[in-house]
C-alpha cells in the first residue's frame, strides 16, 4: 500500500487496511508490516500486526525511532506486509502426524469398489 496514514490511538499505532473484512488481504496476527516514511525512502520500519479489525490492524513492537524521528498524523506512509510461516507449519505437521500415526485411511479413505445405480430425476 502506498500513501497511507497511520493513526494513534492510546494502545498502538492502528492502520486502516482496505479489504481486510472481505480477507483481502489475509493477514493474521503475527504477519509483518514494514513501514518505509515517503519522505525518507531508505529507511524502513518493521512492526507486527497486534490485533485484527473489522478494517484496522494495530501494530507494536515498533522501533522508538520512528515514533521519535518520523511519525506523524499527516506524514504518508508506504506500508508492506509479510505473511508469518507458522500457521503453514502447523498444517504441515498436522498432516505430518496423521501419517506418521498411519490414520491416514480415516482422513483419505480409499474409494469403494461397489458402484451405485442412481436412477434418473425425470420429475419434480
Amino acid at each position: 500500500m502506498f500513501g497511507v496514514k497511520i493513526e494513534q490511538n492510546e494502545k498502538a499505532l492502528v492502520l486502516e487496511v482496505p479489504g481486510l473484512a472481505e480477507k483481502r488481504p489475509s493477514l493474521l496476527r503475527g504477519d509483518r508490516v514494514f513501514i518505509r516514511p515517503q519522505e525518507n525512502t531508505t529507511v524502513v520500519f518493521e512492526s507486527v500486526i497486534k490485533e485484527l479489525n473489522d478494517s484496522h490492524v494495530q501494530l507494536s513492537n515498533l522501533d522508538h525511532l520512528f515514533y521519535e524521528n518520523y511519525y506523524s498524523g499527516d506524514a504518508l506512509y508506504d506500508v508492506r506486509f509479510l505473511m508469518s510461516r507458522v500457521p503453514l507449519e502447523r498444517m504441515h505437521e498436522a498432516v505430518n502426524s496423521v501419517f506418521r500415526s498411519k490414520q491416514d485411511c480415516r482422513i483419505f479413505p480409499a474409494p469403494t469398489a461397489k458402484k451405485m445405480y442412481l436412477k434418473p430425476i425425470t420429475e419434480f
